[in-house]
């Protein structure tokens, strides 16, 4: 869950950020393989264009950065990003609506430190969402296979 705080600067164009946690847990049996904790910031735009009534198509442009640390191994985890999606919001009354998105395309460089040795970069683009999770990323996190952006999202959103 990735809670967005935002405001319009136009009649229908709005900014924001999201700002949350991800926890990555790998276990296999009684063994922990992996324990991730990741802070995310992500600074967005979005463009509303009316489709009838109260339903609104948008369009969304985003830059998360997540940064956090494997537990186990103490490997440091940094990743930053560019993700395009668009959706629909439903408003529902004077202070509320629900809205559904699909990110569309991604770009992501992701930073593996380990606490010895060298260090990895990855390089991610993917078109709605349709690469796999870059192999050496899988095994670093103990092969629970993460993603850490999801394609489909859901929320409600209260207006102020």
């Amino acid at each position: 869950m990735l809670p967005i705080v935002g405001t319009f600067v136009s009649p229908s164009v709005a900014i924001g950020a999201g700002i949350g946690a991800v926890n990555i847990k790998s276990v296999t049996g009684a063994t922990t393989n992996a324990n991730t904790s990741l802070f995310v910031f992500q600074p967005l735009v979005r463009k509303y264009w009316n489709v009838a009534g109260s339903m609104y198509f948008f369009g969304q442009l985003a830059a998360p950065i997540i940064s956090g640390k494997e537990k186990q191994s103490e490997l440091k985890v940094t990743q930053i990003g560019l993700a395009a999606s668009g959706g629909l919001d439903m408003i529902l009354g004077k202070h509320f609506s629900v809205e559904f998105s699909y990110n569309l395309a991604n770009l992501s460089f992701t930073t593996l430190t380990p606490k010895t040795g060298n260090k990895t970069t990855i390089t991610d683009f993917s078109l709605a969402h349709v690469a796999n999770v870059e192999s050496a990323y899988n095994t670093a996190l103990g092969g629970s296979n993460p993603t850490l952006t999801t394609p489909l999202s859901f929320g409600f959103k209260f207006l102020f």
